[in-house]
């Protein structure tokens, strides 16, 4: 014969700890590598099978080079070094480090945490951020632009002076403070074919056309291989000169 039975199960739930997996950018030894302005890195994954709210925490940061108890040599800025958005943990890059030379690099050990509110996941990335370079930017007293009016001295006589900055650190090994080193340019005064000059001793350009009719232009190369062109040009009757690549002070 067949006998028949009735049973009852109840199940019942446990809280299940986030998951922290990490992405492709993340080899199997927890380390990672980035360039200084690639802004942030995408290192892992949350997840939590409860659907339960994650928050993120960093327990511990390790700088290469800097005992321990001593400050960066660059500062850490407002945004913190990991933040969890929509399940993705991201590596946010410190805006100083852009100041780093072409090729150096920092690198930070951090240990940090994902919970649920009752169940807490432990993890420990590597991230190397490599310096790549930055080029020189030219400012010009008085211009708004990279077209302007220099004044003139005296008749067809036009002087200006310029600034060249660069926020890469040649060398050494403090970062976050941009300089100029880079951006030095040869002291001997440079010239065009027609008598514009351009001197790196005292940031100074001039250009004497009496006729105001003659065209010239004259280039150089800061320290960081960064051409820079300077040109003057009649328009309309009036002395234009022109500079690249340009930045407002």
């Amino acid at each position: 014969g067949t006998a028949t039975a009735q049973v009852t199960i109840t199940v019942t739930g446990i809280n299940d700890a986030p998951i922290i997996t990490n992405t492709a950018a993340v080899n199997a030894s927890d380390q990672a590598s980035v360039g200084e302005n690639a802004g942030s890195l995408n290192i892992a994954t949350a997840s939590d099978a409860d659907g339960d709210a994650m928050t993120l925490s960093v327990d511990s940061t390790t700088w290469t080079g800097v005992a321990a108890g001593v400050a960066p040599d660059f500062a850490l800025g407002a945004t913190p070094l990991l933040t969890l958005s929509g399940g993705d943990i991201i590596f946010n890059i410190p805006a100083s480090l852009n100041t780093l030379a072409n090729g150096a690099s920092r690198t930070v050990n951090i240990n940090y945490n994902v919970t649920d509110g009752v169940a807490t996941t432990n993890a420990t990335v590597t991230v190397t951020i490599t310096g790549s370079n930055d080029g020189a930017t030219v400012s010009v007293a008085g211009a708004t632009s990279s077209t302007f009016s220099a004044p003139e001295s005296q008749p067809g006589l036009y002087e200006g002076s310029f600034t060249i900055a660069d926020v890469d650190v040649l060398s050494g090994t403090n970062v976050g403070t941009a300089n100029t080193n880079e951006a030095l340019i040869p002291v001997a005064p440079m010239a065009g074919d027609f008598g514009l000059t351009l001197n790196g001793a005292d940031g100074t350009f001039g250009y004497s056309d009496i006729d105001n009719s003659i065209d010239d232009t004259t280039t150089f190369t800061t320290q960081d291989g960064t051409v820079i062109t300077l040109s003057t040009n009649v328009v309309g009757g009036s002395r234009e000169f022109s500079i690249d690549p340009f930045m407002m002070a």
